[in-house]
């Protein structure tokens, strides 16, 4: 058995792992959006939207910094100074999470939005799995081993806990309800990761100032990027509430949860499986390290453009089982959202993989498309067209910056771009997408669903991004896997 083979086998197995977890997250984050959106009105659901845009803004800006790649290429450099590294790491984000709490409470009290509310929001993302980090610092050692089974089996039991609080509360759902209802979810598992950790790598003590100093010099080049995604991601609801109305914020909000729970699992499930061992392969065989994200990009690409279309052609059943019908108006906002699947998951992975090689460079002209693209359209679409224009400058933006970081990525790995693998690509989600728009209206939509299944396996075939190695490589792994 080659070296490749047991490492290839717990790649497998790490991924269903967390693909598994996350599924079923996904399937708890639909249950209680079902609650939550069935009962806020729209305006309240956009008020609730503007309050964690607040905190998600400055939280991740201040203290993500593309630390999590940056800590385990160090790791696997000079696994003799792991502990340091972690421990600097939770230093960082510890000081940096509590400026970020105090400047979000302000900007709240600056805007009239609740000041605990939006404080208590900013302690959930710095220790939610959600973020991913302070505590993804804590499972870092797990990851590096590639097992997952305790971090997939936490992230079940804060799903399951945000269902059981939401439910239990369903008479009495507030604002601050809900967002008490997040973080008391989160802070068991937590508890769970500190007691394993021994909080020793949440020791000040076990940091150093050089190693602090030197992962910061690192992580420069993404201070940038991250304030751009960051852009991308948050300023359109806050241009909705300068030029629109609440309700077209509640509007907004509810599609963009629609999508959340989609993007927030397949491409972190293949990014946590893959960059572990893209970030250990770099420094050991290049041309594996290169095979693995490659084919790590392919298998995204396919299943972004599965998920976009079967997610978009079941779009009355989403709107109808995560708020009780009360979007039924709404489904064009929906179905739009749900297309951004796609480029949003080749954007993820390639963002990631990209700090995992150290070009962590390439992403600030990503995200530079993201934001330019993402501000200048909706201040030329908001105004005219609310929250549809909002989704045209940001459907604009993923697609635009998905482009440039798939030819970079290329380069990255010293692959050259053929025409066919461009325009196979392109072709399937055209293809999918006129499938999701048209098989419905001539047929019932069961069967244009699973037509729309057989329609995404011919393109996705044609197009190479599933080839019959691939196949047979992921079957040999796995069987190893259950063996």
């Amino acid at each position: 058995m080659t070296k490749q083979q047991p490492l290839a086998a717990r790649i497998v197995s790490g991924g269903i792992s967390m693909l598994s977890s996350q599924v079923i997250g996904l399937t708890l984050a639909f249950l209680a959006q079902r609650i939550i959106l069935s009962t806020l009105t729209k305006e309240e659901n956009g008020e609730l939207f503007a309050y964690r845009r607040i905190a998600d803004f400055l939280v991740i800006i201040l203290c993500d910094l593309g630390l999590n790649s940056v800590a385990m290429r160090k790791m696997a450099q000079m696994p003799e100074k792991a502990e340091e590294i972690l421990t600097s790491v939770s230093v960082i984000r510890l000081v940096m999470g509590g400026i970020a709490a105090v400047l979000s409470m302000a900007t709240a009290a600056a805007s009239g939005h609740g000041v605990i509310g939006v404080g208590v929001w900013a302690i959930y993302v710095l220790i939610s799995t959600r973020a991913g980090l302070l505590r993804y610092t804590l499972e870092t050692p797990i990851r590096m081993k590639v097992r997952f089974g305790l971090v997939s089996v936490l992230s079940i039991v804060d799903g399951s806990l945000f269902l059981l609080a939401i439910w239990l509360m369903k008479d009495q759902l507030s604002i601050s309800v809900i967002i008490g209802s997040f973080i008391v979810s989160t802070v068991p598992s937590f508890i769970v990761l500190l007691v394993l950790d021994k909080g020793q790598h949440l020791r000040p003590s076990r940091a150093s100032k050089a190693m602090i100093g030197e992962l910061v010099r690192e992580a420069l080049p993404m201070i940038l990027a991250v304030i751009l995604v960051n852009i991308h991601d948050k300023i359109d609801a806050f241009m909705l509430e300068w030029f629109s109305t609440p309700v077209e914020v509640g509007i907004f909000a509810a599609a963009y949860q629609s999508l959340a729970p989609f993007v927030n699992t397949i491409p972190i499930a293949a990014v946590m499986a893959i960059v572990p061992v893209v970030v250990r392969l770099a420094s050991e065989d290049m041309e594996s390290c290169r095979s693995y994200a490659l084919t790590g990009l392919r298998f995204l690409a396919a299943a972004g453009i599965g998920v976009a279309m079967t997610a978009s052609m079941m779009t009355p059943w989403i709107i109808e089982f995560i708020s009780g019908g009360r979007y039924a108006d709404n489904e064009g906002q929906f179905f739009a959202f749900l297309w951004m699947t796609f480029p949003v998951f080749l954007l993820f992975y390639i963002q990631e993989i990209n700090i995992a090689l150290g070009a962590q460079r390439k992403n600030i002209v990503i995200t530079a498309i993201l934001a330019a693209v993402t501000v200048f359209g909706g201040l030329w679409l908001i105004p005219l067209y609310a929250s549809y224009g909002a989704i045209a400058a940001k459907f604009a933006a993923v697609i635009g910056a998905a482009a440039v970081a798939y030819f970079n990525f290329h380069r990255i790995l010293e692959q050259s771009i053929t025409l066919r693998g461009v325009s196979g690509v392109v072709g399937a989600a055209i293809v999918c997408a006129g499938s999701a728009v048209w098989l419905p209206s001539v047929m019932p939509r069961p069967l244009a669903i699973v037509c729309g299944m057989v329609v995404w396996m011919v393109a996705v075939a044609a197009a190479g991004l599933v080839r019959v190695a691939d196949v047979q490589r992921v079957r040999s792994m796995f069987q190893r896997t259950l063996a």
